[in-house]
């Protein structure tokens, strides 16, 4: 508890603080990303169920391995996370700085995202933050390389560069290889508003719905792995990620925001990727995996749901549905509290 309400101690000053600078949406973003990661990155996790704690042994293991060795181990389809990972270990063997690097390479990525696609910062760190998404990733390192190079993939998606967008995904998919599900955003970005866009957007979610056992299959073989079904899950959280989710297509819905039409085109692009993203992440009840798959793209929330609270029509309504909003991000970032997460200096013994 004492790390979650650190990292928002800090992040409500500095939001304070930026107005004072010529760019504050810059200065805000930049220097809450170094206090989350002085933070969190001094975390140590308590419980050993965790993977930091086997991602810890394994950087310790990686610092007297050869390249030989490496290779002969761990010579996987994902072997660029394992380079990547052995390579520091060579470079600086406190097992500490793992956490350190993987937590300012998931923070600096998702703030880079939220500073070229969000027009409110503050509304969409704690987005981030209390999607879980921060916590998700902390605990998945392999994916969480992945992800992050995918989102600099979107970057290049949006700007229509494609060889560029398949280079950071054939990266992302040397981290994690569920980043192939990644490479469709090409495409389904450039599916328009009108109604042949909608029914293609339509026709995507029912392929997703009815597909759960396919991809399930085709992971199974790719990872040499069983994912048993209907897998215990909180009911609870479940439901608040999909309403969060749902939020941005309410808005819409109820004709509460209104956008310029440069707003209107990057919302519907978002809204598209959330609505598979949210597709996944419905299959959860059947392969609790899926919830893994979803933050390919579920991300989308961040930009949609900010993006949709920001341009509220009516200014006392607007206000009023910011401060929830705000209210809402900061009770469910102080509930993924219950992770026992803890300073790792509280715990040098272990």
């Amino acid at each position: 508890m004492l790390i979650y309400i650190l990292m928002l101690a800090g992040i409500f000053p500095l939001y304070e603080i930026s107005y004072k600078f010529k760019n504050p949406k810059k200065f805000f973003l930049i220097f809450s990303a170094i206090w989350i990661i002085a933070v969190f990155g001094s975390r140590y996790y308590i419980n050993d169920f965790t993977d930091e704690i086997t991602y810890n042994e394994l950087y310790r293991t990686f610092s007297g391995m050869s390249c030989g060795e490496l290779k002969e181990g761990y010579g996987t389809l994902e072997f660029g996370f394992y380079l990547l990972y052995w390579c520091f270990s060579k470079l600086i063997s406190w097992p500490q700085f793992a956490i350190y690097f993987i937590t300012a390479v998931c923070v600096s990525s998702f703030f880079y995202f939220i500073y070229k696609c969000c027009e409110d910062a503050l509304l969409g760190v704690l987005i981030f933050m209390a999607m879980g998404t921060l916590s998700f990733y902390m605990a998945a390192y392999r994916q969480c390389f992945a992800m992050c190079l995918c989102l600099f993939a979107l970057q290049f998606a949006i700007n229509k560069k494609f060889i560029w967008f398949m280079i950071f995904c054939a990266l992302a998919f040397t981290m994690h290889k569920t980043a192939l599900l990644f490479l469709p955003i090409y495409w389904i970005i450039k599916i328009k508003s009108d109604m042949r866009g909608i029914l293609i957007n339509i026709g995507l979610i029912i392929t997703v719905l009815c597909t759960s056992d396919v991809i399930m299959s085709w992971a199974g073989e790719l990872f040499e792995k069983n994912y048993p079904q209907n897998e215990p899950f909180s009911f609870l959280g479940f439901f608040i990620q999909i309403a969060i989710m749902c939020l941005p297509f309410i808005f819409d819905l109820t004709a509460l925001s209104q956008y310029d039409q440069m707003q209107s085109k990057k919302q519907h692009s978002y809204k598209v990727i959330l609505s598979i993203g949210l597709s996944y992440y419905l299959l959860r009840t059947n392969y609790l995996a899926f919830e893994r798959i979803s933050y390919y793209y579920s991300f989308a929330v961040i930009p949609a749901l900010s993006g949709s609270v920001i341009s509220i029509k009516n200014e006392k309504s607007r206000k009023i549905i910011y401060l929830a909003a705000i209210l809402l991000c900061v009770a469910l970032f102080l509930w993924h509290a219950q992770s026992g997460l803890d300073f790792f200096w509280e715990n040098s013994e272990r």
